[in-house]
């Protein structure tokens, strides 16, 4: 699946039960995993495979593309772009669930 995000605009990925790659076709990307202190800046061509479970945050720092590749089967995956309406003020939408094989 591949995900355009606007510079400033963050998305979040929950894996559930299934591990993910994580690619960089266009821009750079600021990564935040969960139980993991460090924080990941991908650039165009990068990759990076998710070796836990749960929410994994994506902020574009420029205008990017993501491409999220599934390494599990069966998966439901649950995507959520935050939408920012001032600059004060923002909320989540689900952009799409998809309930079938990666």
């Amino acid at each position: 699946m591949e995900y355009s995000l606007d510079k400033g605009k963050a998305m979040s990925l929950s894996t559930g039960h299934a591990k993910y790659s994580l690619r960089v076709s266009e821009g750079i990307v600021w990564l935040t995993c969960p139980d993991d202190s460090r924080d990941y800046f991908l650039e165009k061509g990068e990759s990076f495979d998710t070796r836990t479970y749960g929410k994994f945050v994506l902020e574009a720092m420029i205008n990017s593309t993501i491409i999220i590749d599934c390494k599990n089967a069966d998966t439901v995956i649950q995507v959520i772009v935050q939408v920012n309406l001032e600059p004060s003020w923002s909320f989540p939408v689900t952009m799409g669930r998809i309930n079938r094989p990666c």
